[in-house]
């Protein structure tokens, strides 16, 4: 039955929950007030600038995409993250050059991170050789891409060596390609990218530079008919078709994602084959009068060594931007999140029932009104929540006051990752029957004597009273008192005859939806008085 009582709303506040983990937990504050995607995979970022987010099933990507640093705030929940970090790309070299070896690649799966912000920085791309109309020019190597904080240890992939016109190449996560003539390679880094190939020449009727190092092969041979290739990049497992396409990152060759591809070598002919590009954003080389190409952008690729024009070559390809990539996988809530149910059901029937949207574990918070419920588990993405007691409408018991009762359900998934529900349950009245039990005396009636009637009832409401079949006058609308299940009503009577005498009562329930009932009669019998006066 309706209160008629509106209550204030039992949630917490964002704000005073930020606070308090920060003051007392040691939480950081979160990164400054930036927002990226929408639920369940809103971001909390320094800025906005170059970030992609992406949600694919239960996985959530976050692509910093920009060379610039961010603070990324992991959100409530997540521990467990996959995480790549690409590097700029080295830039090509010019006339007849090395192509720019791959940025560094790190990949790293199911990896711990705690509460705290992490920094990130993407790498830019290395230049290519300027063009030059008398000898060549040597690329640039990329720049670092680096995380750190969040509990882990700091992570720097290494720029992309620059490809070589006359010096050695760049050494870097991979190396660029070596110049024509016999100079030297520089050195890749361990478990980061490959090395660049030499270049070639027999003084006379070619000149070509060798191919960039990838971060899954080194660069290709070359040749006295060909510059050397870049080398292929390598395909990350974790990263779909669909999150490529969406988040702008890494190169697709059948379905399968690549990144950090080396750079082509460049030749001094036509009639010679320049260097191609390394799969995973590197950029071919070019033959004769024609640049260089450049990496991809966010990618980490490799650009491409340039070719030949009169005494000086035109310019070397410029390597692509590093990027940084977060997948974290979270379960969402594929049921609804409110239930209504009737009152008095029995606590073998399902009040709610809530299911996710891959396998998780599944409790129930010690928040809101969790005191009054059990949850059943059927299988790894279904709960079943039910009362301890059946509720009554009447007796509501809910913190809100208001016959809504709300539990935090929380999901955690294998990685350890978890989101939390709220489920609002709303508690329904059935209308009942209204009982009214049979009047009794405080003591032995007497003629002229006050004596006190009493009525017990379940249902608030007025009771009018009855003697010998007459209302009895100063009690013809009395008010319940008392609480759920017990209200009664009283009425002062003094008896005016002697005699036995039949009474009962009467209630009208304060829902108007409920029936007025009647009393069984109690018969009492009324005492002359013994004394006069």
């Amino acid at each position: 039955m309706k209160r008629g009582t509106s209550q204030n709303s039992k949630r917490f506040f964002l704000t005073t929950f930020v606070i308090t983990a920060q003051l007392f937990f040691g939480i950081s504050a979160p990164a400054q007030a930036a927002y990226s995607g929408s639920a369940p995979c809103v971001q909390t970022i320094d800025t906005v600038v170059g970030v992609s987010v992406y949600q694919e099933g239960n996985s959530c990507f976050v692509a910093f995409k920009s060379t610039i640093t961010y603070l990324w705030t992991p959100p409530t929940g997540v521990s467990k993250v996959d995480l790549l970090i690409v590097a700029g790309g080295g830039g090509g070299g010019v006339r007849h050059a090395g192509g720019g070896g791959a940025g560094g690649l790190i990949n790293l799966t199911n990896r711990t991170i705690n509460t705290s912000n992490l920094t990130i920085a993407v790498g830019a791309g290395g230049a290519g050789g300027a063009a030059t109309s008398s000898a060549g020019n040597e690329g640039s190597n990329g720049a670092n891409s680096q995380v750190s904080g969040g509990g882990i240890t700091t992570q720097t992939a290494i720029g992309g060596g620059g490809g070589a016109y006359n010096l050695t190449s760049g050494s870097g996560g991979s190396s660029g390609g070596a110049a024509c003539c016999g100079q030297g390679l520089g050195s890749a880094t361990a478990g980061q990218g490959n090395s660049g190939s030499v270049g070639a020449t027999n003084g006379s009727s070619y000149w070509v530079g060798g191919g960039g190092g990838g971060a899954g092969t080194q660069g290709g041979s070359s040749s006295s008919s060909a510059a050397g290739s870049g080398g292929a990049g390598l395909a990350i497992a974790w990263m779909s078709l669909s999150a490529h396409s969406n988040l702008g990152v890494g190169e697709n060759l059948y379905s399968q994602i690549y990144f950090a591809g080396g750079g082509g070598g460049g030749t001094d002919r036509n009639s010679l084959s320049a260097g191609s590009a390394g799969v995973g954003g590197g950029g071919a080389g070019s033959n004769s009068t024609t640049a260089g190409s450049n990496g991809l952008a966010n990618t980490g690729g490799g650009g491409g060594g340039s070719g030949l024009t009169g005494g000086g070559g035109p310019k070397g390809g410029d390597g692509g931007s590093g990027v940084v990539v977060i997948r974290y996988s979270i379960p969402s809530l594929t049921s609804s999140a409110t239930a209504s149910i009737a009152e008095n059901i029995s606590t073998s029937t399902n009040a709610a029932t809530v299911t996710v949207s891959e396998s998780s574990t599944l409790t129930i918070r010690s928040v809101y009104d969790y005191t009054f419920f059990n949850i059943v588990i059927s299988d790894n993405v279904t709960a079943r929540i039910r009362f301890i007691n059946s509720p009554d409408y009447e007796a509501f018991a809910d913190s809100g006051g208001n016959n809504v009762y709300d539990i935090s359900v929380r999901a955690t998934n294998a990685s350890g990752n978890y989101q939390d529900f709220t489920i609002s349950i709303t508690l329904t009245d059935v209308v009942e029957s209204a009982t009214l039990g049979a009047p009794t005396l405080s003591a032995t009636a007497y003629k002229g004597r006050v004596v006190t009637i009493t009525v017990t009832t379940a249902t608030p409401g007025k009771v009018r009273f009855y003697s010998a079949g007459k209302r009895i006058p100063n009690c013809l609308s009395q008010s319940t008192s008392g609480s759920y299940p017990n209200y009664s009503a009283t009425c002062a009577w003094k008896p005016a005859v002697s005699g036995n005498q039949a009474l009962r009562a009467t209630l009208t329930p304060i829902n108007v939806a409920i029936g007025a009932v009647t009393s069984a009669s109690t018969t009492t019998f009324i005492y002359k008085r013994s004394n006069f006066r």
